[in-house]
């Protein structure tokens, strides 16, 4: 598998933290790149991790 200029931005996708038209690109991109998808694989659970570190009230 080739390296993905774009691969650095898919934990940025499942975070919701990118701007719209980043988001809109690397959609566009996942079908094409098998590198990305399989990231987006691999973070897939940072979301829900990550949740469970919040502090409970």
């Amino acid at each position: 598998m080739s390296r993905c200029p774009l691969t650095h931005s898919v934990g940025a996708l499942l975070l919701g933290a990118l701007e719209p038209r980043e988001r809109a690109d690397l959609l566009r991109h996942l079908p094409h790149c098998a590198r990305c998808r399989a990231a987006v694989v691999d973070l897939a659970p940072l979301p829900g991790l990550l949740n469970l570190l919040r502090p409970r009230p």
